[in-house]
């Protein structure tokens, strides 16, 4: 089971990273993805449904990155104060970027704003 950790870990990272980068493309060219995951309704989503994918997808990535590197840990029996802090500080990043790129490409700007000063908060004990 130890060793399922950091499998289980890529795969929820590159769920995260096929929903950011849905946010990013154009609506056209993911309509037949539409057309199947809504059971024929390819009705595009529009800036705020793109946005909130972005996000959905930055922080799913970010958290699939943590628990991989945890799990890494785990299964080496090697978890120690180090190993947490960086599986941390690695997640944050890998949610951190894509999500300001997602809310930029969307227009959502005072969410850069409201990232970073959770980044600050979060990486103040982790780096302390």
């Amino acid at each position: 089971m130890q060793r399922f950790l950091p499998h289980a870990g890529t795969v929820t990272f590159v769920a995260g990273r096929v929903f950011w980068f849905g946010a990013l493309v154009p609506e056209a060219f993911l309509e037949p993805l539409y057309t199947v995951w809504f059971m024929g309704d390819a009705t595009p989503m529009g800036p705020k449904a793109l946005f909130g994918t972005g996000l959905f997808g930055a922080i799913t990535a970010g958290f699939g990155i943590t628990i991989r590197r945890l799990g890494l840990g785990v299964a080496s029996d090697q978890v120690d104060g180090p190993l947490i802090r960086r599986a941390l500080f690695e997640g944050l990043i890998v949610w951190f970027i894509p999500d300001n790129i997602a809310s930029v490409a969307t227009g959502a700007y005072p969410n850069v704003a409201l990232n970073t000063a959770f980044l600050v908060m979060l990486l103040v004990p982790i780096l302390a």
